[in-house]
C-alpha cells in the first residue's frame, strides 16, 4: 500500500512584540549558527544560548514558523533610528547616499534559516515581508551583506553588488549589496518576486538613475540568472575587456563554439 503524501507544513510569518518574544529569535540564531552548524560569533552568549548584537533593540524582527517551530528569521533596521557602527557606515558607503537622508536608508540583516541557505523559497517569503516593511517606512535603498555562496539568491531578489567585499566581526567574508527599492522596472526585468510587491507602492526611476551614476562600475549589471548564453558571453567580454576565450586560461585551446 502506497504511503500517503506528506502534508505541507503550515507556514506563517510573525513579528515579535515583546522582549521574551524577541529572545526566541536570539535563541533560534544560536541553535542554528552554533549548535547545528558549528559556527561561532563574538555576539554569542553561551550561558543564555542566544546571539544578540547592538542593532537588535532598534530592529523590526520577523520570523517564519512551520508547524509550530521557527525555521527562519531576519531583521530590518532604519539608518535614522539604529546605532550603526563606523565600520558599517564605511562598508556600505552611507556618505554617498547623504543627499537622500537617513530615513531613506535601511538594512536587512541577520538572515538565518534552518538547513541550506539555498532554500530560496523560504528566503523569498521572509525577505518579501521585509521588503514591504522597508517600503512602508520610506526606505529607498536597502542594504544587505552575505557570503559569496548566497549572492545569487540575493541577486534573484533584485539586490545589486556595489562595493568592495569585507570581513565582518565574526571573520565571515561578505559581499555588500544594495536594493534600490523603488526601481520597479529593474525588479521586473530581473524577474524578482519583489517586482509584483513594488507595484503596490509609488515608484520612481530617479533613485535608480542616481545609483547608476554613483556606482558606474555596477551600472546595468544583472544577476547571471537573467542572462541567456549570448548575453552572458557579452557580459563577460565587457567585464574582462577582451573575449573570455582569450582571457580565461581554462578556455584556451578550445574552439569558439565549445568555449561558449
Amino acid at each position: 500500500m502506497a504511503n500517503p503524501p506528506k502534508a505541507k507544513p503550515k507556514i506563517s510569518i510573525h513579528s515579535p512584540q515583546t522582549e521574551p518574544e524577541r529572545e526566541r529569535v536570539y535563541s533560534f540564531r544560536y541553535r542554528t549558527q552554533i549548535d547545528r552548524n558549528g559556527g561561532s560569533s563574538i555576539y554569542a552568549d553561551h550561558d543564555s544560548k542566544m546571539i544578540k548584537d547592538e542593532l537588535d533593540d532598534s530592529a523590526f524582527h520577523l520570523f517564519l514558523m512551520a508547524n509550530g517551530s521557527i525555521v527562519a528569521a531576519v531583521r530590518v533596521n532604519s539608518a535614522s533610528t539604529s546605532p550603526f557602527s563606523k565600520q558599517d557606515v564605511a562598508r556600505f558607503q552611507f556618505e554617498k547616499f547623504a543627499e537622500y537622508g537617513r530615513n531613506a536608508l535601511s538594512m536587512t540583516s541577520r538572515l538565518v534559516m534552518v538547513g541550506s541557505p539555498q532554500q530560496s523559497q523560504m528566503a523569498a517569503v521572509l525577505l518579501g515581508a521585509a521588503y514591504k516593511i522597508v517600503r512602508n517606512n520610506g526606505s529607498r535603498f536597502d542594504f544587505a551583506a552575505c557570503p559569496p555562496s548566497m549572492v545569487g539568491m540575493y541577486e534573484v531578489l533584485g539586490y545589486r553588488r556595489f562595493g568592495p567585499n569585507f570581513e565582518d566581526e565574526d571573520g565571515v567574508y561578505n559581499v555588500p549589496l544594495c536594493l534600490v527599492t523603488e526601481d520597479e522596472q529593474y525588479l521586473r526585468d530581473t524577474r524578482s518576486p519583489f517586482g509584483r510587491l513594488a507595484g503596490e507602492f509609488l515608484n520612481t526611476a530617479d533613485t535608480s538613475q542616481w545609483f547608476d551614476r554613483a556606482f558606474p562600475e555596477f551600472a546595468g549589471s544583472f544577476g547571471d540568472h537573467t542572462m541567456d548564453e549570448d548575453k552572458f558571453w557579452e557580459h563577460l567580454t565587457e567585464k574582462l575587456q577582451q573575449t573570455p576565450l582569450e582571457r580565461i586560461p581554462l578556455l584556451k585551446g578550445l574552439e569558439y563554439a565549445d568555449a561558449r
